[in-house]
């Protein structure tokens, strides 16, 4: 049996979300998704949109990750420090579920293979989660 395509949402998606769906549809090759990951790539636009003006300012001031709190002054980590690292957690469990990057067995097999980042499509959700746009040529 035949899976339905994937289909973008309409009106519920700002438009970083929609550019950034365009680019995880195009990172993967024709009929990887199907109708059914539609919340599931869509949650994952948004994770992924949330999470990285956080990654990069803790990789600019990894510091700020831990405060001083409580009534015994103890270093602690902050409340963002911990979304951050949920949302982080949260993002490579489904880019894994939905086949975005493969799961720890392919990536030791990939690595004996010789794969490297070099030999991966410029598309690649790696480049996404840096922020990079896609550059493919036409």
């Amino acid at each position: 049996m035949k899976r339905p395509p994937l289909a973008k949402p309409r009106n519920v998606m700002s438009r970083q979300e929609s550019a950034l769906w365009d680019a995880v549809v195009a990172s993967v090759p024709d009929g990887h998704f199907c109708a059914s990951d539609a919340r599931a790539v869509m949650s994952y636009c948004r994770m992924l949109l949330e999470w990285r003006p956080m990654s990069r300012r803790f990789a600019k001031s990894p510091q700020t990750r831990f405060g001083r709190g409580g009534k015994t002054g103890a270093i602690t980590e902050t409340a963002e420090s911990r979304l951050e690292r949920t949302l982080r957690a949260d993002l490579v469990k489904i880019e894994t579920e939905l086949g975005l990057v493969p799961d720890s067995k392919t990536r030791r097999m990939m690595a004996a293979a010789g794969d490297t980042a070099a030999s991966r499509p410029e598309a690649s959700v790696l480049r996404l989660l840096d922020g990079e746009r896609n550059r493919r040529s036409a």
